[in-house]
């Protein structure tokens, strides 16, 4: 019994270490896009963001708002789905981490193509 409580608090303590990993994973991976996004338009790059295009943008102060919105809109949908989410927790996570992962490829691909 008592060989048993150890294993699940190690599996437990694994999955929340595993948690925090991806989440700072999810955050940098955003914060970094940003940046790289905001750089892109500063050298007169425009990305090809169906989003960002069509909002009116007209000078860097607001793309800098309109990039940081976005992305904190898709930190906080984030953060719901997983607050209601009791057993998949991870595997959410892990998937929102290789889109963010994906997007942050592909946009360095488009700014070094330059």
């Amino acid at each position: 019994m008592f060989g048993k409580s150890i294993i699940s608090v190690l599996v437990r303590r694994s999955i929340m270490d595993r948690l925090k990993d991806l989440w700072f994973a999810f955050i940098v991976g955003n914060i970094y896009d940003i940046v790289l996004s905001f750089i892109a338009w500063r050298c007169h790059f425009i990305e090809l963001n169906p989003i960002l295009s069509s909002l009116t943008i007209d000078g860097y102060s607001s793309l800098l708002e309109a990039l940081i919105g976005l992305k904190l809109i898709a930190i906080s949908i984030t953060y719901l789905i997983l607050r209601e989410v009791k057993d998949y927790k991870v595997l959410i996570l892990t998937i929102a981490v290789i889109g963010t992962m994906f997007i942050v490829t592909w946009d360095m691909f488009n700014f070094l193509a330059l």
